[in-house]
């Protein structure tokens, strides 16, 4: 997922465009049953781009999303849930639902920040059972000093290579 994830964050970069990263996870879940079918299903009519659409470890999956504002991305997300507990209340089956939203904010970040940022937002949406959606909050003032730290090291390596 990493290195498409890379280009699609390079080709968002150049033209302007969003990009999102969405990270759902249903702990200890049986992705081969009728229910996880119907999930998958459900996964891939929201988020018509199937290659667009990467396993995350054994419990859920994570998707690239190009060209939607963060508030879209959200609403989704937010419909999304709802049909996947819809589902499994239909079914009579009870499973946590959790998704971490992480997005490009207009910066040049790597594949890896930003997956590591959909990560964290899934890990607090997991701890905290009165929000199964939590997305990133990006500390811009961090950014910009982070940025700052990068230039000034590259400007070290430059003098020091001359």
């Amino acid at each position: 997922m990493l290195p498409r994830l890379d280009s699609e964050l390079m080709r968002a970069a150049s033209s302007d465009q969003d990009l999102a990263l969405l990270t759902l996870s249903i702990p200890k879940f049986n992705w081969d049953s009728e229910s996880g079918k119907a999930v998958c299903k459900l996964i891939q009519d929201t988020f018509r781009f199937r290659d667009m659409i990467f396993e995350y470890g054994d419990s859920g999956c994570t998707i690239i999303i190009l060209g939607l504002s963060s508030k879209q991305v959200k609403d989704k997300a937010e419909n999304l849930h709802t049909d996947i507990i819809a589902g499994f209340a239909k079914r009579h089956e009870y499973h946590i639902v959790s998704i971490g939203i992480a997005n490009r904010a207009l910066r040049l970040i790597s594949g890896s920040r930003l997956a590591n940022e959909s990560v964290q937002a899934l890990l607090r949406a997991q701890s905290d059972t009165d929000s199964p959606i939590v997305e990133f909050k990006i500390d811009f003032e961090k950014y910009k000093n982070f940025i700052v730290g990068e230039t000034t090291r590259t400007e070290l390596a430059e003098k020091r290579m001359v």
